[in-house]
């Protein structure tokens, strides 16, 4: 029976998965905090609710980008419970469901943001441009994920098959 390698991945920082979880971790959140700064709740103005979804879309991309960032630091993916999940279908199904969230999120944040301009409400009108911004750089990072994926390249919790570690003599 073979050992897990569960152990921490010096070189996740500098592959490609370990850059597009840190810029998505590091994005997600600053659009997560600009929404919550907002106090859109505060205000009772209409259409100030709709930003609700928006805020769970950042905040659900921010925690479970997280979440699979540290199973990725720690190689938890070899655990044998999980080491024969469908990595690539999983990461490519995420990709997916997180452009979709944060493009409804996006366009919530781009249509709001003139109205409240009509309500005088300046600062909700910045920081929703700038959420609008940040949302569609994720839907741009996770659209390119996903078409890297389909492309063939593996996500790093893919284990590599017999043939690529074999060295002929």
């Amino acid at each position: 029976m073979a050992r897990s390698s569960v152990g921490i991945d010096g070189g996740l920082l500098k592959s490609r998965d370990g850059i597009f979880k840190a810029l998505v971790v590091i994005l997600s959140l600053i659009a997560w905090i600009l929404n919550l700064s907002s106090n859109y709740w505060i205000w009772h103005t209409p259409r100030t609710s709709e930003l609700v979804f928006v805020s769970f879309a950042l905040g659900f991309t921010f925690v479970t980008e997280l979440f699979s960032y540290v199973v990725y630091f720690f190689q938890l993916y070899s655990l044998p419970l999980v080491r024969r999940a469908p990595w690539k279908i999983l990461e490519l199904l995420y990709a997916v469901i997180c452009a979709v969230f944060n493009f409804v999120g996006m366009c919530i944040a781009a249509a709001l943001s003139g109205r409240f301009t009509a309500f005088n409400i300046p600062n909700l009108h910045g920081l929703t441009v700038a959420t609008a911004i940040c949302s569609a750089a994720l839907v741009l990072l996770f659209l390119l994920y996903g078409f890297l994926l389909l492309r063939g390249q593996e996500p790093r919790s893919v284990p590599p098959s017999r043939s690529e570690t074999h060295v002929s003599t």
